[in-house]
């Protein structure tokens, strides 16, 4: 066991291990997956062939750019069974391969698996994992902050369960109360959002459901699409039906006479207009007062003049009417 563990350190530090590490990442970040992805394959199986009875821990950075060549190469893979094959419980997984998995996972909305695995490796961590964050030692730390936003905005909140989130968050131990505080303020709002989205939902769906809400939309609707009169008389036989289209012809002209009427008396009310509606007392009264206010303003000056003749004494009007008088005057003495 000693000699396979040296085995399995020496091929840790190899050059030929680095070598390769970087000829995948390079492949990787190069877009070129499939040659990535058989590079990688190969390499990992020099470590199983190590130690075939128990499994074995392959190092996190290759097994971190795995995880995202299959993203790419084969994406309807489920990764937690791939960290299945390599760690014996999810509390052996360190915390920047857990959060890979559950960043790739929950993109694929995976959110129960995710937050069951999430969940145990965080109430089954290791001391050593705790000591190192209690310590905020990097990476681990850095990981660890990742780990718990992926938890909380990205599987919780999806799922729902804001309270949950946010009792979980009360309940934290290592993050700090800012941190906290920024990751609390997004799950509001993403709940907020999520409210507004449900009421709009729902308001679409009842308007869909009550098509007549609006009577005066749907009758204009109705009467659009109605045939006119023209379009009847015309689409019938006039010889055939002659006695129908008069009947058709002479209901919109009763209906009308009193609107092409010129000499009708605009002032009576309740005569029907262009439209058919009908005009309010006070409406046909404003109309009459503005048609003969000069009329009427003549009248009541002449009533006051005289009653109270001293108002226009020594004035322009009083030499006005004067003038008017004395015209009309001779006009009656001329004839």
């Amino acid at each position: 066991m000693l000699e396979q563990s040296n085995s399995e350190s020496d091929l840790l530090h190899s050059e030929q291990y680095k070598k390769n590490l970087k000829a995948i990442s390079k492949l990787f970040i190069t877009k070129k997956f499939n040659p990535a992805y058989d590079l990688c394959e190969n390499y990992i199986k020099t470590f199983e062939e190590i130690e075939k009875k128990n499994r074995i821990i392959i190092p996190s950075d290759l097994l971190q750019i795995y995880l995202k060549i299959i993203e790419q190469v084969k994406p309807e893979t489920d990764n937690w069974a791939i960290l299945n094959k390599f760690y014996k419980d999810v509390n052996e997984i360190p915390s920047k391969i857990l959060t890979t998995c559950a960043l790739i996972e929950v993109k694929k909305q995976n959110f129960e698996i995710s937050k069951k695995n999430i969940k145990k490796w965080l109430r089954e961590m290791p001391e050593e994992e705790k000591e190192k964050l209690r310590g905020k030692e990097q990476p681990n730390f850095k990981f660890y902050e990742m780990l718990i936003e992926i938890y909380v905005l990205h599987v919780l909140a999806p799922l729902e369960e804001y309270n949950s989130s946010i009792d979980f968050l009360e309940g934290e131990d290592y993050l700090t109360m800012d941190r906290k505080k920024l990751i609390c303020d997004k799950v509001i709002k993403m709940e907020t959002l999520k409210s507004q989205e449900k009421l709009k939902a729902k308001n679409t769906k009842s308007n869909q459901k009550s098509p007549n809400k609006n009577l005066f939309s749907s009758f204009a609707e109705t009467t659009s699409t109605s045939p006119s009169i023209n379009d009847i008389i015309t689409s019938k036989d006039i010889d055939d039906n002659d006695k129908k289209n008069r009947e058709v012809v002479k209901k919109p002209k009763s209906k009308q006479k009193k609107v092409s009427n010129k000499h009708q008396n605009r002032y009576d009310i309740g005569n029907a207009v262009i439209d058919g509606s009908y005009d309010s007392f006070w409406k046909v009264f404003a109309r009459f007062l503005m048609d003969k206010a000069p009329i009427l303003i003549i009248i009541i000056l002449c009533i006051v003049i005289k009653r109270n003749p001293e108002i226009i004494r020594g004035t322009i009007f009083e030499r006005i009417l004067k003038k008017l008088y004395e015209t009309i005057m001779l006009i009656i003495n001329i004839n």
